[in-house]
């Protein structure tokens, strides 16, 4: 990757990114993978889309809201509870987060 186009690439972080908002929001920066950059995915348990969405986005660090939830899988940072992954939201641009109908965009 180029400087320049490292740049201007925003880092986004995507909580609930196996719902339904999260999945739209997915199709936008599929259609804008040059402008974007995700850092991390959060789901509250669906881990195997997770996994799906991470691998198309090389996306290293995944979050997993259960914490009751046993996943073992080397091709992740995976990070469990609502602790751990506030801990995500370090260092990026944006973050979308979905809370039952609730859908809030917030910029850094």
């Amino acid at each position: 990757m180029d400087i320049k186009k490292r740049r201007t690439m925003k880092k986004i972080g995507i909580i609930g990114a196996t719902g339904s908002i999260g999945t739209q929001a997915i199709e936008v920066i599929r259609k804008f993978k040059n402008l974007y950059k995700i850092e991390f995915l959060v789901s509250y348990s669906n881990y195997k889309k997770l996994f799906e969405i991470a691998k198309e986005f090389n996306v290293k660090k995944v979050g997993i809201i259960r914490e009751d939830i046993e996943i073992k899988n080397e091709d992740f940072i995976i990070y469990k509870g609502k602790d751990e992954i506030l801990s995500l939201i370090e260092d990026i641009d944006y973050y979308l987060y979905q809370q039952q109908v609730l859908f809030q965009f917030f910029l850094y």
